[in-house]
């Protein structure tokens, strides 16, 4: 018999673990911190647990033995909205309100890097087919993606040039509102 298994975080900072073809209730359940778990994946092994509160904090539990195993380590602020665990490497990748991609060592959980990406991120998730050898051959390629990107970025400049320039607009009649007011002149 199959055994289906699914594992899910709540707003009331607990960590579930569902055996869905045996019954509707919870097999294990895990509090973690104070605050909402936002974000959960799984380990290649189907031990480990990755999960992500609301506060930023990052931790590892073993389903198994039901024990934190640790949390992650580093400066870290913002919601954690999504946990990715590569493939091969062992590593995760978190993303967070904060605008950073983070990379962390499952072995240490220590930050190995953190890249700031100017916008809040949602979700994040590892290419399996990535080839390191395909990185050289991609570069034309990102200059093409770039052309067919920028007429949308295009439009969205433009709209933000337009709402600027009305704004502006309206700051030259209530400039020319105080001249004439200065001048003493009534209206």
């Amino acid at each position: 018999m199959i055994t289906a298994k699914l594992v899910a975080g709540t707003d009331s900072h607990q960590v579930r673990l569902y055996d869905i073809s045996a019954q509707r209730r919870p097999v294990m359940s895990v509090d973690f911190r104070e605050t909402a778990i936002k974000a959960v994946a799984e380990d290649v092994d189907g031990r480990t647990i990755y999960i992500g509160n609301g506060s930023g904090e990052l931790a590892s539990i073993d389903i198994r033995t039901r024990k934190l195993l640790g949390c992650f380590i580093g400066k870290c602020s913002g919601s954690i909205r999504s946990i990715a665990r590569h493939p091969e490497l062992p590593v995760i990748a978190s993303c967070r309100l904060d605008c950073y991609l983070r990379i962390w060592d499952i072995k240490s959980r220590q930050l190995l890097s953190a890249v700031f990406l100017k916008q809040h991120l949602t979700s994040v998730v590892f290419d399996s087919h990535f080839r390191n050898k395909e990185v050289a051959g991609s570069a034309p390629d990102l200059q093409n993606v770039n052309e067919v990107e920028s007429p949308e970025q295009e439009a969205v400049c433009t709209k933000r040039k337009k709402s600027s320039k009305e704004h502006s607009g309206s700051k030259k009649v209530k400039s020319k509102k105080s001249r004439k007011r200065l001048e003493g002149d009534d209206y």
